[in-house]
Formats: C-alpha cells, structure tokens, sequence
C-alpha cells in the first residue's frame, strides 16, 4: 500500500469539504448582542436565557462573554458540525430583541441595578 505523499493528495482523498470551515448559524439573540460595543458587555451580568429570547429551558450565564462564547460568535465550524446552542434554539422564534427585553433577562445592566 502506498503513503500518502503529500497533504494535497490526501485532500483529494478524503474530499475538501469534509475540511470546509463555516460560520455558525446565528440567533436573534446573537444579532442583538453584537449590536452592543464590546466595551459595554461588561455592563450586563447575570442572564438568564429563556424562551423569551428564543431559546428551550432557563440557562444563566454570568456575563455576556460567557454567552456570545456559547453562542458561537466569531467562531467556525466544520460543514455539519454543529454547537451546543442549537440544541437550545427555537428554531420557530424570529422576534427581535430588544434592549428592554435583554435587559429584563439580566440580573445587572446599565439601566437596572442588581435584582433584589
């Protein structure tokens, strides 16, 4: 049996899209957040994801990088691979989020101090 000689050959092998990177799918959630400036993520803490922002189940996570990590922002995957977030997803839900309705899901933000 002969090796591979090169990484070219081996590609011609296997099939080049089994190596295709893509984005994730984005979320009306993940839209939003990335409206937010990155200096401001800070800001928000405590969130609670729920059915109100498209989501199954009640996940917490403490800060919005935290859930932007989740939510695979700026990540890639292999074509067919897919992220634990959308397991969560509703795949039906397709409102908007809007700052009011984020915020009322953190237990700290700039416009609301801790819950208590």
């Amino acid at each position: 049996m002969n090796a591979i000689q090169n990484h070219a050959d081996y590609l011609k092998i296997v099939g080049i899209n089994s190596f295709t990177q893509v984005k994730t799918e984005s979320t009306p959630l993940r839209c939003f957040l990335e409206s937010i400036p990155v200096g401001q993520w800070a800001k928000y803490r405590g969130i609670t994801v729920d059915h109100r922002l498209g989501f199954q189940g009640r996940l917490s996570f403490h800060t919005v990088y935290q859930l932007m990590n989740w939510l695979g922002h700026n990540k890639k995957v292999r074509k067919g691979q897919r992220m634990p977030y959308q397991s969560w997803m509703n795949r039906h839900f397709n409102k908007p989020i809007t700052k009011e309705l984020f915020e009322s899901c953190c237990a700290v933000s700039p416009n609301r101090k801790k819950k208590g």
